[in-house]
């Protein structure tokens, strides 16, 4: 099976194969253990600041979104004495907690996907 392509030096389109337009099947791809943790960190990081601004600026709307997500559960009992808001302590806490369950959890995972990919090569 055959798609058109274009080709970017003359401007024009021509034919390549699907196959030949991918890797070799026999070549394998490895994840970076250390920057895959990292990007799993700064992603983590990302979704945690989100949450923190959306629970700061919209308490009941934060809580009612988690409420559905969690099939309904009560979480409002969650919430501090008084209704005070998240202060820049908590804030800290909670992203160092983050940090250091993001890395760990994103090296690990690209490390078992590299130990996957080899040991599938070498059973062929």
């Amino acid at each position: 099976m055959s798609y058109g392509m274009l080709d970017r030096s003359h401007g024009r389109w021509q034919r390549e194969s699907v196959v030949e337009a991918t890797q070799p099947l026999d070549s394998e791809i490895r994840l970076g253990v250390w920057r895959f943790g990292l990007a799993t960190t700064l992603a983590f990081s990302a979704l945690y600041l989100a949450c923190a601004l959306a629970v700061a600026l919209f308490p009941q709307g934060t809580l009612d979104f988690f409420n559905a997500w969690f099939h309904g559960l009560d979480l409002s009992l969650l919430r501090p004495a008084g209704g005070r808001s998240l202060t820049v302590q908590q804030f800290v806490v909670g992203w160092l907690g983050v940090i250091v369950v993001a890395f760990p959890a994103g090296s690990l995972l690209a490390w078992t996907y590299n130990a996957m990919g080899s040991g599938a090569a070498q059973s062929r």
